[in-house]
């Protein structure tokens, strides 16, 4: 399974984070997280960047982060609980490679993946 050899005493595991190749894969985040959506999978953008939002900005207006941004527009959090059984697991799998597949066969690309 994915947690073996995983190391409880550094990582709570309460986030599946997922950092997608959007040049890559010629795709944005969000068209990922609506098909997912779609197909009833609670994938998300779990964090906003901080400096984007309002009330930040009237502490440091026009703050620049230019990491943050490149992330902002591909990382994705995929569901994950300890009530989710390998089943679970897997179907958020098949999800997630389905809506790719989507996306390039959309885009008149080979699934060579």
């Amino acid at each position: 399974t994915w947690q073996d050899g995983w190391d409880r005493g550094r990582h709570v595991a309460h986030l599946f984070v997922v950092k997608l190749p959007v040049e890559e894969l010629g795709v944005e985040r969000n068209e990922i997280l609506l098909s997912m959506r779609e197909r009833n999978i609670g994938a998300a953008v779990h964090y906003a960047p901080l400096h984007t939002m309002p009330l930040y900005n009237e502490v440091k207006p026009q703050a620049t982060l230019p990491v943050v941004d490149w992330l902002d527009r591909r990382i994705m959090t995929m569901p994950i609980s300890a009530s989710m059984d390998e089943k679970d697991c897997n179907d958020v799998l098949e999800v997630f490679e389905e809506a790719i597949a989507l996306h390039d066969q959309r885009q008149g690309k080979a699934a060579s993946r």
